[in-house]
């Protein structure tokens, strides 16, 4: 019970990544050492899903709250405690670092560091520099909000409801900033957050479809080259602390504060991650 109610909160956690732009729900997955059973589940593996329907049936109600619901409070304490907030974060990041370095130990290469796990770390963290870094110089498109269907909207959507979900499975991308950067965001977000259904056929279908085709070759090479996977996704999520790291605080009040934002982060991740790693995922 105690296992279904931690994929219940870790799915809410990805649930409000999967929201807000520049924090990815694939990271926030990899940190709560649920990324396999989320990529088992979006693959449609039907042996995994009959090993473990219970708690990939916690981990998606969790995300559907946490879309519906929590997302709401998230953006508040992003308007009115931005800087805190994303210490928080900092803290979660940190602290998931020594447990995903753990899945680089899988499989026959049991060594701390090897030249062939260093590269694939420099792989990952060199992609997700370069995306910080390239979004700089990408001109954020800002749309007002889609409120009716048409044929072209419908497939229009349904090219954001893909491409946001081949972002959201890869750690580190956020599927959020993707769609801000195509003009969807604030047609998915209204979309989801009035229920329009019109809308939310086609952006469903996208995503399905998305998360589908992008899963079955994520489960693959998980599967078979899992050291080289886990040492590029470590890569990914280490560097995802540049993006979301804030400015340094002034006032001393501030910055001590900012410091528990950090401690309580990694103080989250250190007991869930404990939690979760009683069973293997």
């Amino acid at each position: 019970m105690i296992q279904l109610a931690v994929k219940f909160f870790v799915g809410i956690l990805i649930g409000i990544g999967n929201v807000i732009p520049g924090v990815s729900g694939g990271t926030i997955a990899v940190i709560f050492n649920v990324y396999a059973l989320m990529v088992a589940l979006t693959s449609i593996s039907i042996k995994e899903i009959k090993a473990q329907w219970r708690e990939m049936l916690a981990l998606v109600l969790g995300i559907g709250t946490g879309v519906l619901v929590f997302a709401k409070v998230i953006e508040a304490l992003y308007r009115y405690y931005p800087i805190y907030t994303n210490f928080f974060f900092v803290g979660i990041i940190l602290g998931s670092i020594p447990f995903i370095y753990i899945k680089t130990k899988d499989g026959a290469q049991k060594e701390s560091l090897t030249l062939q796990k260093i590269l694939w770390i420099a792989v990952g963290a060199g992609i997700m520099l370069a995306i910080f870094f390239l979004k700089n110089y990408v001109a954020v498109v800002r749309t007002a909000a889609v409120t009716s269907l048409s044929a072209s909207v419908f497939l229009w959507l349904f090219a954001m409801g893909f491409i946001g979900a081949l972002a959201m499975i890869i750690p580190g991308i956020s599927g959020s900033f993707i769609l801000l950067v195509l003009g969807a965001y604030q047609t998915v977000i209204q979309a989801v957050s009035s229920f329009n259904i019109p809308l939310l056929i086609p952006i469903g279908f996208g995503v399905l479809a998305g998360l589908v085709g992008t899963s079955r070759v994520i489960d693959f090479l998980l599967k078979r080259f899992p050291v080289q996977m886990y040492s590029f996704i470590l890569g990914l999520v280490a560097a995802s602390i540049l993006p979301i790291f804030p400015r340094i605080c002034q006032p001393i009040s501030q910055r001590l504060i900012s410091v528990v934002a950090i401690l309580a982060g990694y103080a989250l991740i250190s007991i869930f991650s404990r939690l979760n790693n009683e069973e293997d995922v």
